[in-house]
């Protein structure tokens, strides 16, 4: 199979070339020659992965440790692109391949995160909370607290609102 596939990689559509990797990675099976040609074909047409394709395409490289340094460095240019259309399994994925691959130049859950909070929900800002400020509001009961917190929640949306 990985002798046949090599020779029609540059006819596979982006979702295929993550498909076959995946495969590989899912019955660990290694073929270096297969992953370095798969690597190269997903370079040249990776600005039509999607999401999914791009977090399965780093999660099967990292799950092989195949050592594909090239692909990886564009995978990771190319996330904060798309990152508002990465679903919760798409941002885990990508955060795991680049936390296993321990290259601190790819980023890391948090900073997908980031990239992720600052998108746009019919044309208003979300906001993101800061874990301190908001674990901070822990003085009085129970009841104070909630108050508190409702009434931090609503400074907070009036100051994005009007932004």
């Amino acid at each position: 199979i990985a002798r046949a596939a090599q020779k029609r990689l540059v006819d596979f559509k982006p979702q295929e070339l993550s498909n076959l990797i995946m495969a590989y990675a899912k019955m660990n099976c290694n073929s270096p020659d297969l992953f370095a040609a798969i690597a190269k074909a997903s370079i040249d047409c990776l600005h039509d992965f999607n999401p999914q394709d791009l977090s399965n395409t780093a999660w099967a490289f990292a799950t092989l440790d195949h050592d594909a340094p090239l692909l990886l460095d564009a995978i990771a240019r190319a996330v904060p692109a798309q990152i508002n259309d990465f679903n919760p399994q798409n941002l885990s994925n990508s955060a795991w391949s680049f936390a296993t691959l321990g290259r601190s130049k790819y980023p890391n859950g948090a900073t997908l995160l980031k990239h992720r909070q600052l998108r746009v929900l019919e044309g208003r800002k979300l906001v993101a909370i800061p874990y301190r400020e908001w674990n901070g509001i822990d003085k009085g009961s129970n009841k104070e607290r909630r108050e508190k917190k409702e009434q931090y929640l609503h400074n907070l949306l009036d100051e994005a609102l009007v932004k």
